[in-house]
């Protein structure tokens, strides 16, 4: 064999493996950055899920506290044609969610609020008139957390006016 041949045919391969050992590094450094790109998107996505599951749970909790600090009393009028609500409780009652049922399929709500704009205060007293509806009021008294005003289901009461 000719030695030119063998010195020509080495430097191709020297070369075929240089022009290869660069693709393995331009491989490796295209897969570090994708690995260092979806690690930082599942970092924010992580961040911002635990943030808002965590104000979610805050906010149901300091919801759940004022709730068990309720507590108010129902007078009815003499035919039944006016509702008393008395705040009883250590919290100030923002105000009820009225909800009347004639039927299943008749239900009417109403947002009853203090007449001053004020909360109900202990012990303060608000009257509904109910026109003798002879209906099933659900009350549901309402809480001031932060700016919002939340309904507190547990401490609903179902109401029926004696026949």
């Amino acid at each position: 064999m000719n030695i030119s041949k063998i010195k020509h045919s080495k430097k191709k391969t020297e070369q075929i493996m240089l022009i290869g050992k660069r693709g393995t590094w331009v491989s490796w450094i295209l897969f570090l950055g994708l690995i260092v790109a979806l690690s930082s998107v599942i970092f924010i996505w992580a961040r911002t899920t635990t943030t808002e599951s965590t104000e979610h749970v805050t906010s149901s909790i300091e919801v759940r506290d004022a709730c068990r600090n309720i507590l108010f009393s129902i007078d009815e009028g003499s035919k039944c044609d006016t509702l008393y609500l008395t705040n009883r409780g250590t919290l100030n009652i923002e105000g009820f969610i009225l909800r009347s049922t004639k039927t299943s399929a008749n239900v009417a709500e109403k947002l009853l609020i203090n007449e001053k704009k004020h909360p109900i205060a202990i012990p303060q007293r608000i009257q509904e008139d109910l026109n003798s509806q002879k209906a099933v009021l659900t009350i549901i008294p309402l809480v001031k957390i932060g700016s919002k005003n939340f309904g507190c289901g547990e401490k609903k009461v179902i109401f029926e006016c004696p026949s």
